[in-house]
């Protein structure tokens, strides 16, 4: 299924050529190369039928400032609606302002996931969660990617620190169940 083709083959297979590059086992651009067939893999995948039934409330999915790693907010954003929730992906390098608009018009939001996977940009982070919370302080607050995986929720002020897609799912799950 799309959730399996994502976790169990892109996934380990992205992490794979980006340490190859880290390393000096494969050039830039190989990981380019690499990097933009997934938005077209995912585009694909978006055409398969969604599950039957009823939605199961909205998650506003993005990434903050200077965070130009979109993939796997659109990765998560596409298997969340595999889950029957509908998603808001407001993509990379999304303006705390942005979070916070978003988060104050939305009806009843089950959570705001954000995807950080620079370590520099959490310090924007930051900035994203103090604007949604100065608006909507009850809406669950999720981080996940590289950046946030070696911390803690409290340190972060986040309530959860996603660390795997499967993880995020049911959290997110967790939240409306």
């Amino acid at each position: 299924g799309v959730e399996e083709l994502c976790t169990k083959l892109l996934v380990p297979a992205m992490a794979k050529i980006g340490s190859d590059w880290a390393i000096g086992n494969r050039s830039i651009a190989d990981e380019h190369r690499a990097t933009a067939i997934i938005p077209i893999l995912l585009g694909r995948l978006r055409s398969a039928p969604l599950p039957a039934g009823r939605k199961r409330g909205l998650v506003v999915v993005g990434c903050p400032p200077n965070e130009d790693h979109g993939i796997p907010a659109s990765m998560f954003s596409l298997l969340l609606e595999r889950r029957r929730f509908e998603v808001d992906n407001l993509g990379s390098n999304t303006p705390p302002e942005t979070f916070a608009e978003v988060a104050q018009t939305a009806d009843n939001p089950v959570a705001i996931v954000f995807s950080v996977t620079i370590p520099e940009n959490l310090g924007n982070l930051s900035k994203c969660l103090s604007a949604v919370r100065a608006v909507r302080p009850e809406i669950p607050l999720l981080a996940a990617g590289f950046a946030t995986v070696h911390t803690t929720a409290e340190d972060l002020g986040v309530d959860s620190v996603i660390t795997s897609f499967e993880e995020g799912l049911e959290i997110v799950a967790s939240l409306v169940d």
